[in-house]
């Protein structure tokens, strides 16, 4: 057999996935504000199921259809039972909602599947239990959390894991008084910091970064924009 190969030029277009990090902080952001956010995702994951899940169990109501989560805040409720938050195998769901179950002043339990028992954590445990957090079931399968975050300076390792920065960047303005978060040497994922200082600037709150420290107000509120668009994945398309 002779097959004949002509060389020609590549074109068209390809679209790309969604980013895991921005669907993440947007509908973390939009149940924590005081009205519905309808948020355009043109796909999801297991991972982004799984934020979407534990909100409907923390704070909101959140639906999913026809390529777009629709997310509407929960009021004050009474709390009899711990909540249970079920992580599946999300590190992102993990380490961003601990802080914010926290900050809301939820009993709650993390069911942590896989391997989650075991991936670095440690670092958050120890500044949150600083802070008025009491945490029991460490690597274990279930979580624990109780206790009222207090507001103050967040001592935090830049070199382990930017989503730490993150879960604190997201819960802080929700405290009562000023906050900071100090980051010891060089942060790792620079840029996944700055796209949730983006997300969270797009809800109307304040933060401000200067070196390797962030200040952010206490008693802020997450205002929705009413629509937000979740954006490419550009590091997996490229």
């Amino acid at each position: 057999m002779r097959a004949t190969i002509t060389p020609s030029r590549i074109n068209g277009q390809i679209e790309a996935v969604v980013s895991k990090s921005f669907a993440h902080r947007l509908l973390i952001c939009a149940a924590l504000a005081g009205e519905k956010t309808e948020i355009c995702c043109k796909t999801v994951s297991d991972d982004i199921f799984a934020t979407a899940s534990c909100l409907n169990s923390l704070c909101a109501s959140v639906t999913y259809s026809s390529s777009k989560f629709v997310v509407t805040p929960k009021g004050k409720a009474l709390q009899s039972d711990p909540l249970v938050l079920d992580m599946k195998e999300s590190g992102s769901t993990y380490r961003f909602l601990l802080p914010v179950a926290c900050a809301l002043g939820k009993r709650c339990e993390f069911l942590l599947r896989g391997r989650l028992p075991d991936r670095p954590i440690t670092a958050l445990w120890e500044v949150l239990e600083s802070h008025g957090i009491t945490i029991s079931g460490r690597r274990e399968n279930k979580l624990s959390v109780s206790g009222s975050l207090k507001s103050g300076i967040y001592t935090v390792p830049g070199n382990i894991s930017s989503q730490y920065i993150t879960g604190l960047l997201l819960a802080l303005p929700l405290l009562k008084e000023k906050s900071e978060i100090h980051i010891i040497g060089v942060p790792q994922s620079k840029s996944y910091i700055d796209i949730t200082l983006s997300v969270i600037r797009q809800f109307g709150i304040k933060a401000d970064i200067q070196k390797n420290k962030i200040f952010i107000d206490g008693n802020q509120k997450y205002v929705t924009p009413k629509f937000a668009f979740v954006e490419g994945d550009w590091s997996n398309s490229a």
